[in-house]
C-alpha cells in the first residue's frame, strides 16, 4: 500500500516522538522513560514531566495490558474511515503503566 492510495489522516510527528512511530512500523510498543527519575513518560514529551529533566530514553514494552474500555463506531467521523465502518476502538492500560488507545 502507497500514501497515496491510503484515506485515513496521518499525524505530524514531532521529532522527539519518531522513536515510537518507527517503533510501529516494527510492531513493536516502545515507551519513553526518564534517565533520571525512572519515570514512564506518556504522552511522550522532550523531557521528563515530573521532574523536569530533557535525559529521556526509550525502552520496548512488553505489549500486555488490561482492556479497560471499548466502543464501536458505527459512523465515520472522518472520510477516510468510511470503508471500516464498524470499527473498534479500545483503551488498553499497559503493564508499564500509561493507558494508550488502539484498534
Amino acid at each position: 500500500m502507497t500514501t497515496t492510495n491510503y484515506k485515513k489522516p496521518l499525524p505530524v510527528v514531532p521529532a522527539y516522538e519518531q522513536p515510537a512511530w518507527d517503533g510501529a512500523k516494527q510492531r513493536k510498543v516502545m515507551l519513553q522513560r526518564c534517565a533520571a527519575c525512572k519515570a514512564t513518560i506518556f504522552p511522550f514529551n522532550s523531557w521528563c514531566t515530573t521532574c523536569h529533566s530533557f535525559d529521556t530514553e526509550w525502552f520496548q514494552a512488553s505489549g500486555k495490558g488490561t482492556i479497560t474500555g471499548r466502543i464501536i463506531y458505527h459512523q465515520a467521523f472522518h472520510p477516510g474511515f468510511a470503508d471500516s465502518i464498524p470499527y473498534n476502538v479500545i483503551w488498553v492500560r499497559l503493564d508499564e503503566g500509561p493507558l494508550i488507545t488502539s484498534n
